[in-house]
């Protein structure tokens, strides 16, 4: 089973109820990610990080991804899930485009910062052959 919700309050949850592990991904580990998560055939929630309890189209468009990458190999009914996938398909093409022209708040937030190269890197793929775990507060590369 695969879906998609806010991050912030499914972290403590699944730590409280003793989740087997805690991936982190982003666009420059989605592969790394992705093949994680299919060898280990297991259900996978992912938890959009958000930003002040809100949704962002950043991290909804790298859960569009995922999904994209992966749903032939899970079983998937979770209308939030085929919004991410449908709107990281309109977005693929050019994701920082994408970002600037829907007027997201994080393009906007992080490019007043003078960051528009941080966020274009944040916005490729396969930049970081990495996949950080988080344990015991900290996050962790095995």
């Amino acid at each position: 089973m695969l879906t998609t919700t806010n991050g912030t309050k499914l972290l403590h949850m699944a730590l409280e109820r003793g989740a087997g592990q805690i991936v982190t991904g982003s666009f420059p580990n989605i592969s790394a990610v992705c093949q994680y998560l299919l060898s280990q055939n297991n259900n996978v929630v992912l938890g959009c990080a958000a930003w002040k309890d809100r949704a962002n189209i950043e991290d909804l468009l790298f859960a569009g991804a995922v999904i994209n990458q992966v749903k032939e190999s899970f079983d998937m009914n979770c209308d939030s899930s085929q919004i991410a996938e449908t709107l990281y398909l309109d977005a693929k093409s050019d994701l920082f485009g994408f970002m600037r022209e829907k007027n997201a708040s994080h393009y906007h937030r992080l490019n007043g910062y003078g960051l528009e190269k941080d966020i274009r890197y944040c916005l490729t793929p396969d930049l970081a052959n990495v996949l950080p775990f988080y344990e015991n507060g900290k996050l962790i590369v095995l």
